[in-house]
């Protein structure tokens, strides 16, 4: 406030909630933004500025800085080199699951999935890599708020073969990994950004997401590896494991 240097708030996804509902302010108990702050609005649908038309000067579309083009395929050569050649890396982007028998309360925020959305697409993985015949690595990638030995515990009593969870950034995950399955999660966005074939489970989240904001049910449908139904899983893992090159990627 004494010295009003230029602030950008950064946006911490590719896109929010909805138009406007995540507006994050610079200061929770004074200006919420301050005449020299700029707030960035990562995808050109949203319009976080309502509610505050008179700072509306103050908002602009940046596009999310983590998809840009140049960055992602640099981000996709660093460490390509060391990748295993005869493994499959397959990286699974999961949520904050509940324990399994803890029911859902009224007040569980509607981003922590059910166990059972978790243990289902997890079990569709596990019967697709035992019947693929291939060696296939998985790769759990879990959201900051899982917790980590949980998922370990969950990890081993389903009795996959080769798994590991990740904790590094995505960015360092792209040039390792050859598919990607997710739960809901603008994570995804990244390696799919990166020509990465990205299968997308149809989960009672990602339908909320849709009924919220038309535009990005207009987003994940449309994307090429949206499943509406998951039982459809298997079929579409085995495209992609039987294709997997850089010409494959690049077609789809």
């Amino acid at each position: 406030y004494s010295y009003k240097p230029p602030t950008y708030l950064i946006p911490h996804a590719p896109h929010m909630r909805d138009p406007i509902s995540e507006f994050c302010s610079f200061d929770e108990r004074g200006d919420e933004l301050p005449d020299f702050c700029y707030f960035m609005i990562p995808f050109k649908y949203g319009t976080p500025w309502i509610g505050r038309e008179e700072k509306k000067e103050q908002f602009f579309v940046s596009g999310y800085p983590g998809l840009d083009s140049d960055w992602l395929q640099y981000c996709g050569k660093i460490d390509s080199e060391s990748q295993n050649k005869d493994a499959i890396n397959l990286l699974f982007i999961i949520r904050r699951f509940l324990p399994e028998g803890v029911k859902r309360t009224a007040d569980t925020d509607i981003f922590i999935i059910d166990y059972e959305e978790f243990i289902g697409p997890l079990r569709l993985i596990k019967n697709s890599i035992l019947k693929s015949g291939k060696n296939i690595h998985l790769i759990i990638k879990p959201h900051p708020a899982n917790n980590y030995r949980e998922l370990e515990s969950v990890m081993k009593l389903e009795g996959i073969k080769s798994w590991e969870i990740s904790h590094e950034p995505m960015y360092g995950l792209l040039s390792k990994v050859n598919v990607v399955c997710s739960l809901a999660s603008t994570v995804l966005l990244i390696p799919a950004m990166a020509n990465i074939p990205t299968i997308i489970f149809n989960t009672k989240l990602q339908k909320q997401i849709h009924s919220e904001w038309g535009r990005l049910k207009d987003l994940y449908t449309n994307m090429h590896f949206y499943l509406n139904k998951n039982n459809k899983f298997q079929s579409v893992f085995f495209e992609i494991v039987n294709n997997i090159d850089k010409e494959y990627n690049e077609k789809i």
